[in-house]
């Protein structure tokens, strides 16, 4: 086989588009071997995750009005497609995701990439995840221009995930089955012009409860660790929720005390200070027209 045709994508590579870039991973994430649209495109991805994240492609979007098919020969897995939505010009907007798909797949099925759409797929099987797609491939254009078309096909714009390291959601192992979780910088809440403040792209909350009332809220953000590589894991999320439901006691205790001295010092039926209020606000009155050298006045 010619060299031209076969890519590795590497793990330093995928570092642009995953959840956890300082994770560790494979050296290789997938292999391509590409035959264009007539001889059809081959990927072999491995088995695994990184930082619980399952192994996948880089994603891309297509350039132009160009759509494509993907037929899954072994494994399993789940594809990917998201569609930008647009600004008043009709200029795609990278950080604003108009839809989005998730689809499981399995050997044997068939599954088209429209026109517009980004897409990646995800190897959440414990084999190796093999598809054939018929993308088209300019191997004469690409050599003569000094690219890599087996690696970065010019029909694909990267560009665009990359900058928000990745899809609208990442496909993570929890409790051995793929859930889903938001990228914060495909999200309008969270959008780096919303958040000039945070140094880092990770950040955890808890909520405060007392009696199933959220009474507040404790948020963390940038974690400095050379080991984690400053995003927060579920070990954190652990301790922050210890950290907030002892807050959540310390603050029921203080909400009790306060009510029982209240109660001490006041007549349930008509709210009015009782007598024990009236003999401890007397000697306190008494104090003070000691302390000042002042004559003290009793109203009954």
């Amino acid at each position: 086989m010619d060299p031209e045709y076969y890519a590795p994508r590497t793990h330093e590579k995928m570092k642009d588009v995953l959840m956890n870039p300082e994770a560790k991973g494979p050296d290789i994430h997938y292999y391509m071997i590409r035959g264009g649209k007539e001889r059809k495109n081959i990927t072999l991805w491995q088995t695994g995750t990184v930082d619980h994240e399952y192994i996948k492609t880089y994603g891309h979007y297509h350039v132009g009005n160009l759509d494509e098919t993907y037929w899954i020969i072994f494994g399993e897995g789940i594809a990917l497609l998201q569609k930008r939505a647009l600004d008043k010009k009709g200029q795609p907007l990278d950080d604003e995701i108009e839809d989005f798909k998730a689809i499981k797949v399995n050997a044997g099925d068939e599954i088209y990439m429209p026109a517009g759409y980004a897409h990646l797929l995800v190897n959440t099987g414990k084999t190796y995840f093999v598809t054939a797609d018929n993308s088209p491939v300019e191997f004469l254009d690409s050599v003569s221009q000094g690219g890599n078309e087996a690696s970065m096909p010019g029909h694909a714009d990267y560009e665009a995930v990359k900058k928000m390291q990745g899809f609208a959601y990442y496909v993570i192992e929890k409790e051995g089955k793929p859930v889903l979780v938001k990228n914060i910088e495909t999200d309008e809440h969270f959008a780096r012009q919303k958040r000039p403040f945070y140094k880092t792209k990770s950040f955890i909350s808890c909520p405060i409860k007392l009696n199933d009332q959220i009474i507040g809220l404790i948020n963390v953000s940038d974690k400095q660790s050379l080991s984690d590589g400053d995003v927060f894991s579920e070990l954190d999320l652990k301790i922050l929720t210890m950290i907030s439901r002892q807050t959540a006691v310390a603050l029921e205790n203080s909400h009790l005390y306060r009510e029982l001295n209240y109660l001490t010092i006041t007549d349930p039926l008509t709210g009015i200070k009782n007598f024990r209020f009236f003999t401890v606000a007397l000697d306190q009155e008494i104090l003070r027209s000691k302390r000042y050298g002042r004559p003290l006045n009793l109203c009954m």
